[in-house]
């Protein structure tokens, strides 16, 4: 069987481009979670207490990069546009890694019958429009609940931000930021290897908890590094060469 060197390696090239431009994958999460009863019975079983110009989350934009082992978070919210109103802040990204489980707390007391969440995106201001984020493995007892000053009506017993444990250690770090037109809040952070090719929740609200969002992705496994389909290609070529010359060698003989 002849090998013809210029096809293989055209072909392994030709498959490595293919796989570089498939390393990005995007999901959307839409807002169809609606949350855990809210004080004020005229806002029972309604998406968003308030006013959606206020406090309406439209979605998250995901996209995980298998080149770089990077997610690219995105959180679409009018919310972004009235930070700060009525006494409420930003609240903090929780993140599942082995599986989700959208069932709803009831009660302060059945609070883990909902998703239990084993990371957190934890902002250093939750009053700004920029700042730096840390990635930290949640303790439970370190998750603050929904709160709001008194007289005000808020949707009671979901996660909305995390304090970190004197002495825990972050996994990762980077920027966060608001878009300039305030709909968005962004963040790149490098992907945890437990997330790779499992189902991944989401969860992210303001303090008050008015509009909460919760939702899953499907994660890609993780992709070959480019340096190792090289050093896997090289290889191919260097085998398919010295098949040839042991062809040769055998013709002359």
């Amino acid at each position: 069987m002849k090998i013809n060197i210029k096809t293989l390696f055209f072909t392994f090239f030709a498959i490595l481009l293919i796989s570089i431009n498939a390393m990005a994958d995007n999901y959307y999460i839409h807002d169809n979670y609606i949350g855990s009863d809210p004080i004020g019975s005229n806002y029972d079983g309604k998406d968003i207490v308030g006013t959606s110009e206020s406090f309406d989350v439209h979605g998250i934009s995901l996209d995980i990069d298998r080149n770089k082992h990077e997610i690219s978070i995105n959180i679409l919210s009018n919310y972004f546009d009235n930070i700060g109103q009525y006494f409420t802040e930003l609240g903090d990204l929780f993140i599942s890694s082995d599986g989700y489980n959208p069932q709803q707390p009831s009660s302060a007391d059945n609070m883990n019958n909902g998703e239990d969440w084993e990371y957190a995106v934890v902002l250093n201001e939750h009053l700004a429009n920029g700042g730096t984020f840390k990635l930290y493995e949640v303790i439970d007892e370190n998750i603050i609940t929904s709160y709001a000053p008194n007289n005000y009506i808020y949707r009671q017993y979901q996660e909305v931000q995390y304090k970190p444990g004197d002495n825990q250690s972050y996994l990762t770090s980077g920027n966060w930021f608001i878009n300039s037109d305030l709909t968005t809040l962004s963040l790149v952070m490098a992907m945890p290897n437990d997330l790779w090719n499992k189902t991944i929740g989401f969860h992210w609200t303001m303090t008050c908890a008015n509009d909460v969002i919760e939702g899953s992705v499907e994660s890609p496994p993780h992709a070959p590094e480019p340096a190792t389909m090289f050093l896997v290609g090289s290889g191919l070529l260097g085998l398919a060469g010295i098949r040839k010359r042991v062809s040769r060698g055998k013709s002359q003989s």
